[in-house]
């Protein structure tokens, strides 16, 4: 049992059909990691579904709900509240384009030191102790830092759970891809997860496919429609190391699925389903890590269709994307 007098890490972030579930997720991942190594983390989130309060479980890190969502006032009166009932100056870890110059500082002023999470200088000012972009290309961007503050740049500080750096350990590349997993977030608000699904009508058989459709994903029906006559099984949530283990290629978005399929050595076909995520997919994409497809939901059944079944039958491309995958991208963050 953890003693209450450990250090405490507060994780900031929400997860729902607009903010997807990455922020959240990588978030849980740095605190599985600090409770592993004796600390006590605890998620502070407004309106948690079942399956982010399932996943903090799991990691053994507790939640607690907040009065109201950002930006209502009564959320940063929460977070600073909490972070100056604590002991020991606190770290406080905020991810989340919601949270704003002001909600940092602030944070920060109730004695606890700041980390934010980002994924690209979208602040004037970051009035932070520590910072990560844990995405490709940002070694390269200017981040307007407090000065002494710590910067954590690029892949190799990504936050992921150990099992996926696991599975790349252990990763085969077999002659035809005949296992498929399809992802695109907790929210998929384009539904690229049925045009992807669709494309699967132009591969040969046999295959089989595994569809992640996240839990706040609203085109379930549209999903399941897609899939009607076709080898593909849909889950509403997953174990994804072990799905990524399993699967020989990943038809997926970028972010934080990219990352994770890239620790676990997994060949991926990445469809952007957000402006954020190109910058991140392009660099990948330019050091041969992953194979860029476009930005959904432009991607037409024929784009996804040619390019899936281009390297499903390539053993020779799936096993360079996964070598530097893997280099890229090595979990250790």
């Amino acid at each position: 049992m953890v003693p209450p007098t450990s250090p405490l890490l507060f994780l900031r972030a929400d997860a729902g059909p607009t903010a997807g579930s990455g922020h959240a997720s990588r978030l849980l991942a740095l605190g599985r990691a600090w409770a592993a190594d004796g600390g006590r983390a605890m998620l502070l989130t407004a309106a948690p579904s079942a399956a982010l309060a399932a996943q903090a479980s799991e990691t053994g890190v507790s939640v607690t709900v907040l009065p109201a969502a950002h930006p209502a006032p009564a959320d940063l009166e929460a977070v600073r509240a909490a972070a100056a009932a604590a002991e020991n100056s606190p770290w406080v870890a905020i991810d989340g384009y919601g949270f704003d110059a002001t909600y940092l500082d602030g944070v920060r002023k109730s004695g606890a030191r700041v980390l934010a999470v980002d994924d690209f200088p979208r602040l004037a000012d970051y009035s932070v102790d520590a910072f990560l972009n844990q995405n490709p290309g940002a070694e390269e961007m200017i981040h307007p830092l407090r000065p002494g503050a710590f910067a954590m740049l690029g892949p190799h500080w990504s936050l992921l759970r150990p099992g996926f750096a696991q599975a790349g350990a252990r990763r085969a590349i077999e002659p035809r891809a005949a296992k498929l997993m399809i992802s695109f977030g907790g929210a998929d608000a384009d539904d690229a997860t049925s045009a992807a699904i669709r494309a699967l009508r132009r591969l040969p058989a046999p295959f089989e496919a595994v569809a992640v459709v996240g839990p706040h994903n609203r085109n379930a029906a549209a999903v399941e429609f897609a899939a009607k006559g076709l080898p593909v099984r849909i889950e509403r949530s997953a174990d994804m190391p072990a799905l990524m283990a399993w699967a020989d290629l990943a038809v997926i978005a970028g972010g934080v699925t990219m990352l994770e399929a890239c620790a676990a050595g997994l060949p991926a076909l990445v469809a952007t389903i957000s402006e954020n995520q190109e910058p991140g997919a392009a660099a990948l994409a330019a050091r041969g890590a992953v194979r860029l497809v476009g930005r959904a939901p432009a991607v037409c059944d024929e784009e996804f269709g040619g390019a899936i079944s281009a390297l499903t039958a390539d053993r020779a491309a799936r096993a360079a994307l996964s070598r530097t995958a893997r280099a890229a991208v090595d979990g250790g963050g």
